[in-house]
């Protein structure tokens, strides 16, 4: 397993957050990981943040490798502003925000919203 990939995508993905949002994306890679048995090269292919990790990135990924996060139900892991907000995507299972950003876990592929405006 590559940590150092893993630490690269969890700062990529949520480090503008700050341990909390990291902490979402580390849940979602070892669902994958551990529960779904996905290989590094997938893991590269979907998750698209990247940078270079500080400590906390660092020891998730460590937490992630060792099989150390308790087990979870959320696959998928999308950013609100770069894959919610512009697919018109219903909010996660699960919404992890840090002040204007946000992450939405869902165990399921999302739904697009129903339009509600529509009454007539």
């Amino acid at each position: 397993m590559d940590t150092k990939l893993l630490a690269t995508i969890i700062q990529g993905e949520a480090g503008t957050m700050g341990p909390i949002g990291m902490m979402a994306v580390a849940m979602s890679l070892s669902c994958r990981i551990w529960q779904y048995e996905h290989d590094m090269q997938r893991i590269a292919e979907e998750y698209f943040g990247r940078d270079e990790p500080g400590p906390v990135a660092t020891l998730l990924a460590e937490l992630v490798e060792g099989q150390e996060l308790p087990k979870s139900n959320y696959f998928y892991c999308m950013g609100e502003a770069v894959d919610v907000v512009p697919r018109n995507w219903s909010d996660g299972d699960a919404v992890v925000r840090v002040g204007d950003d946000a992450i939405h876990l869902y165990q399921h592929w999302p739904e697009a919203k129903n339009d509600i405006s529509e009454t007539e």
